[in-house]
């Protein structure tokens, strides 16, 4: 992960999906600039590209993925 990268917000069947770019990187943090909330918001490294259980050695489910991750899981 590195500034730039883009990243989807996946929340779950009833909620669209969101879609953003990180903006900063902070020891243990990253932070991330969606398209439909102002500014940037905060999120532990450690839970990113985690999803909620493993199908097939991929991480899946309501989550924050990198865009390459998420499409890769798919």
């Amino acid at each position: 992960m590195k500034i730039g990268t883009k990243m989807i917000g996946a929340w779950g069947a009833m909620e669209a999906q969101s879609y953003g770019v990180i903006t900063q990187i902070n020891p243990g943090k990253v932070f991330i600039a969606w398209d439909e909330f102002p500014g940037s918001v905060s999120y532990d490294i450690s839970e990113i590209n985690k999803g909620q259980m493993m199908l097939h050695g991929k991480p899946v489910g309501v989550g924050i993925y990198t865009e390459d991750q998420y499409y890769e899981g798919a």
